[in-house]
């Protein structure tokens, strides 16, 4: 029979073993390691900001499909429908993490949609915040 059991997150202090990688690849060794629940976090929250549905593999479902936005005008709707989308999916694949706040700063005239995104890791208690700008 199954057993349900309980997630352990790692000690956000920053241990001697690697817990994961930061994007963008880069480094001495191509993978630069992250060693706290919070830096591995921040980077698969920003891996699923920037990947389309259909991307990853074996995961067709996985990603946030913001550049389906960039066609289109950019205002109060979009940013809207930009928000909504966001909070779904992480909700959805991260659900240790709440979603506190989006803040836009959009340029139409570039075509450029600038997001501040403040988040909460509730196992741990931590607050962090991340900024992407899809063009």
């Amino acid at each position: 029979m199954a057993k349900i059991v309980n997630n352990v997150f790692p000690t956000p202090n920053k241990g001697n073993a690697a817990l994961g990688f930061s994007l963008p690849l880069s480094g001495r060794a191509v993978f630069n390691p992250t060693f706290t629940t919070q830096e591995v976090i921040r980077t698969n929250l920003i891996n699923y900001l920037l990947t389309n549905k259909g991307e990853r593999v074996m995961r067709p479902l996985f990603g946030a499909n913001l550049r389906d936005f960039i066609g289109e005008g950019i205002n109060d709707g979009t940013n809207g429908a930009i928000e909504a989308r966001i909070k779904d999916g992480i909700s959805l694949e991260f659900p240790s993490v709440i979603v506190k706040s989006i803040e836009f700063e959009n340029q139409p005239d570039r075509n450029t949609i600038n997001l501040f995104i403040t988040y909460l890791i509730q196992n741990i208690g931590i607050e962090d915040s991340i900024n992407i700008a899809i063009q």
